[in-house]
């Protein structure tokens, strides 16, 4: 039989012309990582310089965008429980309301309403503010993003039980608007993936707030940032019971140890 009549050959040899052209046709990874949305981790190709200040030098040395980049996607923060949000951003919201004074910023599902008095301390214009309680965060969550209305979005996620394909529907929507968009979880959430572009854990102490940048975009090694409280801070009552409930909370042993 002639070579080019058997039928496994030409099978064969019609399979090997269908991978020849499907590898013509398809992307190599040179041209794969020249999009914006894969990145990896030590690369700064698509990292941004416009960040806004974050009121911290340490920190905006530390971040690939010498600053909180206001349209480079979300903010993953993991904390033991909620006393940094206000002290860690309250410069960016600041410079934020003072550049987009038509603006709003959304609160989505906070842990408590804001204290007023505090907020006007630190120089917030509390009518700009807006707090949301929705029943579907994601939802809520993309809807804001997408309306011009709001500048920066803040969301708590301690409510709800987020899965990937949910996470990620967070990342695509704060990826597409410009503003700052960050969302707040428990300490446990941090082993779960998620593509957001930053992700730090926040630890706070009787005199410092520590600060671990376990991934950002650009950067694949960890870093960690410490901001010294200030005096005024310290010295609140509040502050001293929420070291006193920390610090009772450490020394009571665990279940396992029961």
């Amino acid at each position: 039989m002639h070579l080019y009549t058997n039928p496994l050959y030409c099978i064969l040899k019609q399979s090997h012309y269908i991978n020849v052209m499907s590898l013509h046709q398809s992307p190599n990874l040179e041209q794969l990582l020249r999009r914006n949305d894969i990145w990896r981790g030590h690369s700064e190709r698509f990292v941004q310089r416009d960040g806004v200040d974050s009121g911290y030098k340490a920190l905006n040395l530390a971040l690939q965008g010498r600053g909180l980049r206001p349209n480079g996607g979300l903010i993953d923060i993991y904390q033991h429980f909620h006393a940094s949000e206000w002290l860690l951003f309250h410069p960016a919201i600041q410079q934020l309301q003072q550049h987009h004074q038509d603006a709003y910023i959304a609160l989505i599902s906070p842990p408590a309403l804001p204290y007023i008095n505090a907020l006007k301390q630190l120089g917030i214009d509390s009518t700009r503010l807006l707090v949301i309680t929705p029943n579907k965060l994601v939802s809520s969550f993309v809807e804001t993003c997408q309306s011009s209305a709001f500048i920066a979005v803040f969301s708590w996620l301690d409510r709800f039980k987020l899965r990937y394909p949910e996470l990620r529907k967070l990342q695509l929507a704060s990826s597409a608007k410009n503003g700052i968009h960050v969302i707040f979880r428990p300490l446990h959430s941090q082993q779960q993936n998620f593509p957001a572009h930053l992700r730090l854990r926040v630890n706070i102490t009787t005199e410092n707030l520590e600060l671990n940048i376990f991934k950002q975009k650009g950067q694949l090694q960890a870093r960690t940032v410490t901001l010294a409280l200030p005096k005024a801070w310290q010295a609140l009552p509040a502050h001293h019971n929420l070291m006193l409930s920390e610090a009772s909370r450490n020394a009571k042993p665990s279940h396992e140890q029961a």
